[in-house]
């Protein structure tokens, strides 16, 4: 998807964000985030320790803490608004690296395409205060328990994401989501 594609799903009060994109990835980590965290819980809010849990191969749920960031809706993610909260876990580039199966140029070439935001569930995030460079990964979202987001985890936000940061996600998510199957998928 083009940059000029990307545009015209944009609000007219965002359309500026078009001439970041042209850019990308030189200057991402200038607008991704916002200058000052608001005191509410914000889609795309980096928190960093959140209950994560996932079910493996044979059905068994994994329960573990990682960074984590708010996909929510923002008017969900408020204390009363939703029974769930849905967050995505937040992976450090150096551990990933360290952990991958991949190797060599092919390693290389995944954390490259992983920086540049071509990856459809990974949305790269630049390294700032607190938060070592990373990536959110939309494919592993999991709901927790709004009430016990907000009793544990709410006071530990690293960062909350700017306007335009905050519109990149949801291109991002939207894209993920939604992106078109190949012609030639077979459906029965």
């Amino acid at each position: 998807m083009t940059t000029d594609e990307l545009v015209r799903y944009l609000p007219e009060h965002i359309k500026p964000l078009a001439e970041q994109l042209r850019q990308f990835p030189t200057g991402y980590e200038k607008w991704v985030y916002a200058t000052a965290a608001p005191p509410e819980t914000y889609q795309g809010d980096l928190f960093a320790s959140v209950t994560i849990v996932s079910v493996d191969e044979d059905g068994d749920a994994i329960l573990g803490t990682s960074a984590g960031m708010v996909i929510s809706n923002t008017c969900d993610a408020q204390p009363g608004m939703a029974d769930f909260m849905l967050i995505a876990p937040v992976i450090s580039l150096a551990d990933y690296r360290e952990n991958s199966a991949l190797e060599g140029e092919k390693l290389e070439n995944h954390i490259s395409a992983l920086r540049d935001n071509r990856i459809s569930q990974l949305i790269f995030l630049p390294p700032r205060v607190g938060l070592a460079a990373s990536f959110a990964d939309l494919g592993n979202i999991c709901p927790i328990s709004s009430t016990y987001f907000h009793s544990k985890h709410a006071q530990a936000r690293l960062v909350s994401l700017s306007q335009y940061g905050h519109y990149f996600l949801l291109i991002k998510l939207a894209y993920h989501l939604t992106r078109p199957e190949p012609s030639d998928a077979k459906r029965t």
